[in-house]
């Protein structure tokens, strides 16, 4: 009985303290609801209303700007403030606007839509109409495209790839993304030659991507580049054994050579020159007169030997020209010696010794030289074309019959030379001798001989061999003026 009227007790103080806390709330709301003005609180919402209007407005602008770029994302952002701001004004006069804005969503949406759809990302375009039904639930454009669109993805569900695949497909990017900095970090150390970091960095590249080729590129690079290193490193290491072995047998060797007297300078100095200098005067000419063309359409030796004798005096700049001869007869000795050009090319050199204008055969150009002695046998007996070569015949060379078609254009006259002997019906050869060229018939070609001649110091001869091969020379003379200088006794 005690703790029920406790109770009682307890409790009323507490509900006093709430009415008068009630009481109190509802003087000071009275109090202030008599404190505003009805006018002042209509002007205001009028003022409101008016500002939200004009930004509407303004936001439709901008949205037809937006979608006119093709920055359609942009646009329905827009369009769904302009939305808002008309529930905001409570749909009263602002019907052209609510329908501007849904217009423009239901454009810009559907065009978004329609951009994933034809990239077969069937979510985000039915995301898409989601978002432009949120605003306007009964669209007959976003419902009916909707509907396509989950249609359609149902069909290609067997021929697209998982939702688990392709909610990876970030961290396969990222993968990728991570595999390309390696290489390229490999490709940046490789070209700065810090090889053993750029194969690390690939190394890496190769864990992450096994089919990463660029990488295993590199490394080859790289594999190539250590290898000539080490190359280069050995090549130098044999060369300073080399040396070292070269030093070793010097060290303690005094050369004999510097107990030598100095050689005569003037050995060197020189210059062998047989030909005679009207014969080097026919060379030059040889080697630097051009024919603009040479045609002959069969044509006989002799009308092809007046036709070089006129162009020749026209291009010469002396204006001479050069002297031809037809010779019918066959040389004496056997051909191919260095003194002419037959059908089958330059047989022999018919120029001599390769000095600056072709040299020459110290005996080609000499009158009745004729070339080299023939080839003789063990007992004297000559061999090849000069044991057959019998009686010299003459031959009519003026009807030697040329023919050069197609023509040749600017040609050196050697080489016109050279072209007339190869196109010959028989085989013929030109010689150069010191007055004119001649023209004569090519008999068999023999084994060519040269004979050079070569002027040294006789005594530094001897002390060169002396200190190369150790061998003691001084039982021999010298000779005085036997072989133009050279070794006599």
């Amino acid at each position: 009985m005690r703790c029920p009227t406790f109770r009682t007790s307890c409790q009323f103080p507490r509900f006093s303290s709430l009415l008068i806390g009630l009481l109190g709330l509802a003087l000071t709301s009275g109090a202030l609801r008599a404190q505003i003005d009805p006018v002042k609180a209509a002007e205001e919402e009028a003022l409101r209303r008016q500002e939200t209007t004009l930004l509407l407005q303004q936001n439709i602008a901008k949205a037809q700007g937006h979608e006119n770029e093709g920055d359609f994302e942009a646009a329905a952002i827009l369009y769904e403030e302009c939305t808002r701001l008309v529930d905001r004004l409570g749909g009263v006069n602002v019907e052209d606007q609510l329908r501007q804005s849904i217009e423009g969503l239901t454009r810009s949406r559907h065009a978004l839509a329609v951009a994933y759809f034809e990239q077969q990302k069937f979510p985000e375009a039915a995301k898409q109409m989601d978002q432009l039904l949120k605003f306007d639930p009964k669209n007959p454009t976003g419902l009916s495209y909707k509907q396509y669109i989950l249609e359609t993805e149902k069909k290609h569900e067997p021929f697209m790839p998982s939702k688990d695949v392709l909610d990876k497909l970030p961290e396969y990017r990222a993968k990728k993304t991570e595999v390309s900095a390696l290489i390229q970090d490999g490709k940046l150390l490789y070209e700065m030659r810090l090889l053993d970091e750029a194969k690390k960095k690939l190394r890496e590249a190769i864990v992450l991507d096994p089919a990463a080729k660029p990488a295993y590129y590199y490394l080859s690079l790289i594999q190539e580049a250590e290898y000539g290193d080490e190359a280069r490193k050995r090549d130098a290491m044999q060369k300073e054994r080399l040396v070292e072995v070269e030093r070793s047998w010097n060290e303690g060797l005094p050369l004999k050579s510097a107990a030598l007297p100095e050689p005569n300078p003037y050995f060197r100095t020189n210059t062998v020159n047989t030909s005679s200098r009207r014969r080097q005067g026919i060379l030059r000419k040889l080697n630097t007169i051009m024919l603009d063309e040479l045609l002959f359409d069969d044509l006989p030796l002799g009308e092809v030997v007046r036709f070089l004798d006129e162009e020749v005096r026209k291009k010469d700049p002396d204006g001479k020209g050069l002297n031809f001869i037809i010779n019918p007869f066959l040389d004496d000795l056997p051909s191919g010696t260095g003194t002419g050009a037959g059908a089958g090319g330059r047989g022999g050199d018919p120029f001599g010794d390769g000095d600056e204008f072709g040299g020459g055969d110290p005996f080609g150009g000499l009158p009745g030289g004729g070339g080299a002695p023939p080839l003789l046998d063990a007992f004297g007996q000559p061999i090849g074309a000069a044991a057959d070569a019998g009686p010299a015949e003459a031959v009519d060379l003026e009807n030697v019959v040329i023919s050069i078609d197609p023509a040749l254009h600017d040609i050196l006259l050697i080489d016109a030379l050279d072209a007339i002997t190869k196109t010959a019906d028989i085989p013929i050869k030109f010689i150069v001798e010191d007055y004119a060229v001649v023209f004569t018939q090519k008999s068999q070609d023999a084994p060519q001989l040269f004979t050079r001649i070569f002027k040294v110091d006789p005594n530094t001869f001897f002390q060169g061999l002396e200190s190369v091969v150790g061998l003691d020379i001084t039982s021999f003379s010298v000779g005085g003026g036997q072989g133009g200088g050279g070794l006599g006794g």
